[in-house]
């Protein structure tokens, strides 16, 4: 579960290592965020020739909280919160770095899930 002021890893090539939530970008969840959602982050550390005093948007794919949102009543967890950063809907990076869930799919990020390795 992602909440204001969590730090999370960057899953893509766009230049940014870590990033920290200041915003829940949805009107009616407004304590935290889940797979699939848009959040607002500060980006914290990047890589050489990358500013780091940049507000970006970002998709959450991977939490380390079990979420229970499948039909079968699976759960999935990962060992790191992290996202991927998006402008105007579409990934800032040309590759994505580890997995992404099938939920995305659903939300319509088709994108992300094209550019993902694998799919969960």
């Amino acid at each position: 579960v992602i909440t204001v002021g969590t730090y999370l890893q960057v899953s893509d090539n766009s230049g940014a290592k870590i990033v920290q939530c200041i915003k829940i970008l949805h009107p009616f969840k407004k304590q935290r965020a889940i797979i699939g959602d848009t959040i607002l982050v500060s980006l914290k550390q990047a890589r050489m020739g990358r500013n780091t005093q940049n507000v970006l948007k970002a998709i959450v794919v991977e939490t380390k909280k079990a979420t229970k949102n499948r039909k079968d009543g699976s759960y999935l967890q990962f060992d790191r919160n992290a996202v991927v950063l998006i402008n105007n809907g579409l990934p800032i990076g040309t590759r994505i770095l580890g997995c992404v869930t099938h939920e995305l799919r659903k939300k319509r990020y088709l994108k992300i899930v094209s550019m993902a390795p694998y799919v969960i």
